[in-house]
């Protein structure tokens, strides 16, 4: 853009926001001669707050790329025919920030006010309420926990032990101490709930306990109505360098 200066950019930048950046100097800077660029970049500034607002339409892509070639084509100068620049290459190399701006009302980064939640939610890919779960962890509510939990994601044990935990990358935690754990977090409560789910059902898979097999016939022939014989599982530890 302009004088050919380079900007460095990381995953900490929405797409959509840089487009509407640039499209929004390059709008105050038309000298107003020529429609094109005078009414077209103004239009498609409009559609980039609609989108940045989380109020687009995917039929507003189309109109974007139409209206883009419009004013590239058809201004009279060179700061109308190079105003699209940033607007088609966002929407060929990074559509699908746009297209999560528009379906899921989600910005990775972060930066669109209207979709600006906590940056650890922002990055999560399946949009996870973590602060909200965090607090009913602190307060010892595991069970509310689990359910806002699962709410999102249905596998927490699962994802507690594969997951690449990107939200820790942008934990705010990490400028007073340590990012909080999420692995061991998401482990931790998904084993204990299902732990005692376990125990309800008179089911157990854990190599430390020793079960009776649930409904075993007693000596003179009748089932038993407990499951277990000695105990219940044992409590998952939990997570190591992570603070509440």
């Amino acid at each position: 853009m302009g004088s050919g200066g380079m900007v460095i950019m990381d995953e900490d930048s929405c797409m959509v926001d840089v487009a509407r950046f640039f499209l929004e100097f390059c709008c105050d800077e038309s000298c107003g001669k020529c429609p094109p660029c005078r009414v077209g970049t103004k239009q498609m500034l409009n559609l980039l707050e609609k989108i940045t607002r989380g109020e687009g339409e995917l039929a507003d892509l189309d109109k974007l790329e139409d209206l883009c070639n419009v004013v590239r084509d058809a201004s009279l100068c060179g700061l109308g025919q190079t105003a699209p620049n940033p607007v088609l290459t966002t929407l060929k190399y990074f559509r699908h920030e746009y297209e999560q701006h528009i379906r899921e009302h989600r910005c990775v980064a972060g930066l669109c006010g209207n979709l600006q939640l906590s940056p650890c939610e922002n990055t999560c890919p399946l949009n996870m309420n973590i602060p909200g779960f965090l607090q009913l962890l602190k307060e010892d509510r595991i069970d509310d926990a689990f359910e806002l939990v699962v709410m999102d994601n249905p596998l927490p044990s699962t994802t507690g032990r594969v997951c690449q935990h990107p939200c820790e990358l942008r934990c705010r935690r990490a400028g007073v101490d340590a990012s909080v754990n999420m692995r061991e977090t998401h482990r931790y409560i998904g084993d204990v709930m299902y732990g005692k789910r376990r125990c309800q059902t008179g089911v157990a898979t854990h190599p430390q306990t020793q079960t009776v097999p649930h409904r075993q016939k007693n000596r003179r022939g009748r089932r038993r109505s407990g499951g277990f014989e000695r105990g219940v599982l044992p409590r998952p530890a939990r997570p190591q360098g992570h603070r509440l």
